[in-house]
C-alpha cells in the first residue's frame, strides 16, 4: 500500500518536481429552471429584435453574451461577472445542442465560440 502511494506521488510530480494538481471531477453548475428560462428567453428576444432591426441573419455570440451581462446590474464584482459569463455561455451551448432553440450560422476558423454567428431557429415559438 505504501508503495502504491509512492508511485502515485511520483506520477503526480511534474518535470520540476512540483506536484501537479490532481484532475478532479468536472464542477457541475446548476441553476433553477426559472433562471434558465429567463436567460434563454432574454437571449432569444434580443437576437430576434436585433435581426429584425438590422435585417441580418444571426449575431456574433460574444455580442449576445456582452449584451446580457450589461443588462445585469447586480453583478458588482469581477468574479460575479466571470461566473455569469460562463453561465450564459453554457446556456447558449445548451440552447444550441440540446434544446435546438439556437442555430450556429457561421463558425470562423480562428477564435472561440464567442466569434461564431448564432440565430434563433425560424420554427421556434416563445
Amino acid at each position: 500500500q505504501q508503495q502504491q502511494q509512492q508511485q502515485q506521488q511520483q506520477q503526480q510530480q511534474g518535470a520540476g518536481g512540483a506536484e501537479q494538481p490532481a484532475a478532479g471531477p468536472k464542477k457541475v453548475t446548476s441553476i433553477s429552471y426559472d433562471k434558465y428560462s429567463k436567460v434563454s428567453k432574454s437571449i432569444v428576444l434580443y437576437i430576434r429584435s436585433q435581426e429584425s432591426q438590422n435585417e441580418t441573419a444571426g449575431m456574433r455570440q460574444g455580442d449576445v453574451v456582452e449584451w446580457y451581462l450589461n443588462q445585469q446590474e447586480e453583478l458588482d464584482t469581477i468574479e460575479a461577472l466571470a461566473d455569469e459569463r460562463k453561465l450564459v455561455r453554457r446556456i447558449i451551448h445548451r440552447l444550441i445542442t440540446h434544446d435546438n432553440t439556437l442555430l450556429v450560422v457561421d463558425t470562423p476558423e480562428v477564435g472561440g465560440s464567442d466569434e461564431r454567428t448564432i440565430t434563433v431557429r425560424e420554427e421556434y415559438v416563445l
